[in-house]
């Protein structure tokens, strides 16, 4: 049995199962550079198309499926090209005319969740430092509900979402049942993919390595890595815009417009009253109110009397 088959995690978290695997107490690190001969800005070092995870991928694509990634660190580490890994992961997965937009990643739970539901279908989404958000700490929180809920019903959506956290075991247990596959980033510009399946009888996820993938950097101008390295700022400086939910904004908007309907209303009651144009009487029927609201609404005018 190869190391790879073997591994199981790190002594100091949970880690996942693997079927007949034995414990490792050393992650077999793979050899070569930090950034391997050859690797560019914009490309992948081996072509992302002629790997095995863009062949499961597609499979996903053809069947009308989605498709969930998580991606962590071995070491639980930052700074290590998680988010640029996923850009890249989101951008190769993306199949709608527009690709992957800024509004298509976030490190926000509830934009994630507004965008699992409101993008295209065939988008691919990211979600950045997704332990902040859905933490295993705060299982039962609505964010986390909502989340697992959302996502169960979505996946008729076919939405391509890569989930980057530090350590796999800092999100919740249950959103990571819905995860298709676990990429394990061993240093930055290199990392390795696993299967992941379910044990419905034992409760535990296993692990079946496919292949090792490696990228390159973005350049700095790329607007999706500039909109997840605002949002970070933003973040850590506390100058974060309020979030509103698409189903709240939606919701304030009516609210508004009733508001300045029922005042526009108001005010030609008012005035046409005030003016000596119609009675109280009259402006009921044109206006549909009961004469005691068409009362209340002049309480404070005084008609002129006309000669």
């Amino acid at each position: 049995m190869s190391e790879w088959e073997q591994f199981r995690g790190p002594a100091h978290i949970d880690p996942l199962a693997y079927r007949g695997g034995l414990r490792t107490e050393q992650y077999p690190q793979a050899p070569g550079a930090a950034f391997p001969d050859g690797w560019c800005m914009d490309e992948w070092i081996v072509d992302f198309e002629d790997t095995p995870l863009y062949e499961e991928f597609l499979d996903h694509a053809e069947k009308g499926m989605e498709l969930t990634i998580l991606l962590s660190d071995y070491h639980a580490m930052r700074g290590t090209g998680k988010t640029t890994l996923s850009i890249k992961l989101a951008r190769a997965f993306d199949r709608t005319d527009d690709g992957l937009t800024p509004e298509k990643v976030t490190n926000s739970p509830e934009e994630f969740i507004d965008a699992y539901v409101q993008q295209d279908k065939g988008s691919g989404l990211v979600f950045d430092e997704a332990e902040a958000g859905i933490g295993a700490r705060d299982a039962m929180t609505t964010v986390n509900k909502e989340m697992n809920e959302k996502v169960s019903m979505g996946r008729v959506g076919e939405k391509y979402a890569v989930w980057n956290m530090p350590d796999i075991g800092q999100i919740d247990k249950t959103v990571r049942k819905l995860a298709h596959y676990w990429v394990l980033v061993q240093r930055r510009g290199r990392a390795r993919v696993y299967e992941l399946s379910n044990d419905p009888f034992r409760d535990e996820t296993y692990t079946k390595p496919i292949c090792n993938i490696e990228w390159g950097a973005l350049p700095e101008s790329d607007p999706v890595y500039q909109r997840l390295d605002q949002h970070k700022w933003d973040k850590l400086t506390g100058e974060g815009e309020e979030y509103v939910p698409i189903d709240e904004h939606q919701e304030r908007v009516e609210k508004a417009k009733d508001e300045a309907e029922r005042e526009q209303r108001d005010e030609f009651i008012r005035a046409a009253y005030g003016r000596g144009l119609l009675s109280q009487s009259d402006l009921s029927e044109v206006v549909d109110l009961s004469q005691g609201q068409i009362s209340r609404i002049c309480s404070d005018v005084d008609p002129e009397v006309t000669a």
